[in-house]
C-alpha cells in the first residue's frame, strides 16, 4: 500500500503539479485547497504526511488552530 500524503495549498495550479509529480513517485496524493477542508479530509484519509503551505502573513493564531486541529486526528 502506497503511503498516502496530504496537500494543503490554495494555488490550485501548484496542488495540480505536485499531486501528479508525488502520483508518479508512486504516493498517493490528495489535495485540500483550504485548512477547513483539510480538516474534514483527516478523518477519513487518515495521511502518512501533510503538506501544508507556509503562509508567511498567516496569524499565529490560526496556526495554532490547525496545528491542534490536526493533532487530534
Amino acid at each position: 500500500m502506497s503511503q498516502r500524503v496530504l496537500l494543503v495549498d490554495d494555488d490550485e495550479d501548484i496542488v495540480e503539479l505536485i499531486t501528479f509529480v508525488l502520483n508518479r513517485a508512486g504516493y498517493q496524493a490528495f489535495s485540500a485547497l483550504s485548512g477547513t477542508e483539510a480538516l474534514k479530509m483527516l478523518r477519513n484519509l487518515r495521511p502518512d504526511l501533510i503538506e501544508i503551505e507556509a503562509i508567511v502573513g498567516l496569524p499565529r493564531q490560526c496556526q495554532k488552530w490547525m496545528s491542534r486541529s490536526i493533532h487530534f486526528y
